[in-house]
């Protein structure tokens, strides 16, 4: 048994606030449509049940879910600029647990900011190999031997509480970001932004002993949307209003933006609300340029 603190997530060479991760490994099984002569009674042995099979090269798809920090923020951002290039991802479920993964291209990447709560988000990726997997400590005899006395887990003989080699550093809360809209700052109660690219694997002919990893991966082309909910304040400014195509957008989380140009909207929706709540208008818009600055 371990609690959910003794684990942490690494991308690249900096560590994330993890709120969860789905990595399953996934044998591609290839059936056979043959007909193969099996019996319909015993012996069990040649009873036909399933179909001739062989198994192809294993799948590491997955996906981290983790705040948001300074870090993080600008690995995301460079990445998201050189989306062809691979990071290296570290997932540690509990304490001596292990399983990094090597040439990791995303297909999706999103970043969340809501009134009270922290900035958040996750990354879609695929692996191309799984480099290594150790289990760790294993049943509560294993997990009690590094506590002396037995005296509980946050004994000063648990090693690394709260984050590995204790770089747990704050997150980011929603109130030290902002959205820009041409030139103008918009009171946005909720924003989203979503980046999405289809990754491809392409595998070749080749004898060999056992499953081939891909020989080339390929990246099609990105979405990007921004999406909120904006509080319209004062419609008497000439730009009160966000019209259907604007030319550039700024996304600050704390000291760090991210720049666009060429946003058209797709969707916006002012609704009826309940007697306590705000009437936010919402909206979504297409982004079509992603700037280096």
């Amino acid at each position: 048994m371990a609690l959910g603190y003794a684990g942490y997530i690494k991308v690249g060479n900096k560590y994330a606030l993890g709120t969860g991760t789905a990595v399953p490994r996934a044998r591609t099984r290839l059936d056979s449509n043959s007909g193969y002569g099996g019996r319909v009674s015993t012996p069990t042995y040649q009873i036909g049940i399933g179909a001739p099979r062989t198994y192809d090269w294993d799948v590491f798809d997955g996906s981290l879910s983790f705040e948001y920090t300074k870090d993080i923020f600008t690995l995301i951002k460079a990445w998201v600029l050189a989306r062809d290039t691979q990071n290296n991802i570290l997932i540690a479920p509990r304490m001596g647990t292990s399983e990094s993964f090597s040439e990791t291209f995303w297909n999706s990447i999103s970043i969340s900011a809501g009134e009270g709560a922290a900035v958040d988000g996750s990354i879609g990726f695929v692996a191309m190999v799984r480099d290594s997997y150790g289990y760790g400590l294993q049943g509560l005899q294993a997990e009690y031997a590094n506590v002396p006395n037995g005296q509980g887990l946050m004994c000063n003989g648990f090693p690394d509480p709260l984050n590995a080699n204790h770089l747990n550093i704050n997150p980011i809360p929603f109130w030290n970001t902002s959205v820009q809209l041409g030139s103008d700052k918009y009171d946005f109660l909720t924003w989203n932004l979503e980046f999405s690219q289809e990754v491809v694997k392409f595998f070749a002919c080749n004898v060999t002993a056992g499953p081939q990893a891909p020989r080339y991966v390929g990246v099609g082309p990105m979405t990007v949307t921004l999406s909120g909910t904006w509080m319209w304040i004062d419609p008497t400014r000439p730009s009160a209003f966000p019209s259907d195509s604007i030319a550039t957008a700024v996304v600050s989380v704390a000291d760090t933006s991210m720049s666009f140009a060429d946003l058209e909207l797709t969707s916006i929706s002012d609704e009826v609300q309940s007697s306590d709540s705000t009437t936010p208008v919402s909206m979504e818009y297409a982004v079509y340029q992603v700037e280096s600055t």
